[in-house]
């Protein structure tokens, strides 16, 4: 994975810790981050589905910023919050760290990045 196209779908799951059931629900927001040396880019929120699975779809616009010129992917992490309050703070996905097999390429979706499962205590 060299370079990103217009389009980046992000993709990860929420288990709960303890019994890897899906966690879900409205008072579950996830939001994404690219990490930048001033001001992390927040590239989007969501809610997780009844499986527990988030979707984002990030445009390399995003976060390409003044203090990050020539980025070509994001430094991507993750906060879980319940109820307004943080529950969890991913690492940091770097792009030179990014696991081989993770990203993968689709003529229809794009560049798709699955980070996997996170286990969080809800």
């Amino acid at each position: 994975m060299n370079e990103l196209n217009e389009k980046l779908k992000v993709r990860l799951r929420l288990l709960r810790k303890g019994d890897g059931e899906p966690v879900f629900g409205s008072h579950i927001l996830v939001k994404l981050f690219d990490e930048d040396t001033l001001i992390d880019d927040n590239l989007g929120d969501a809610t997780p589905n009844e499986d527990g699975e988030i979707q984002f779809e990030v445009h390399s616009g995003m976060f390409q910023s003044a203090d990050s010129p020539g980025e070509l992917l994001p430094d991507l992490y993750v906060i879980v919050y319940v109820n307004g309050a943080e529950i969890y703070r991913s690492p940091v996905f770097q792009d030179r760290h990014v696991p081989p097999g993770h990203g993968t390429f689709s003529s229809e979706e794009g560049m798709v990045l699955d980070l996997g499962s996170f286990l969080i205590e809800d």
